[in-house]
């Protein structure tokens, strides 16, 4: 759903799974959130969104 949002509204959306990439993914993905595993985890010009809330 975020991903889908954030595309049409004209973002480019760089997605990575990370239940099925690498661990570097979600080392990444957990460095970003601070530990939280809650998904998605956006980063939004340099902001970065835990969760999504319909907002794209």
């Amino acid at each position: 759903m975020a991903r889908e949002a954030y595309a049409a509204s004209g973002r480019t959306v760089d997605y990575r799974d990370v239940a099925q990439g690498s661990p570097d993914t979600l080392d990444a993905m957990l460095t970003l959130s601070g530990g939280n595993r809650k998904i998605p985890v956006i980063v939004d010009e340099g902001r970065v969104i835990i969760g999504f809330q319909g907002r794209g």
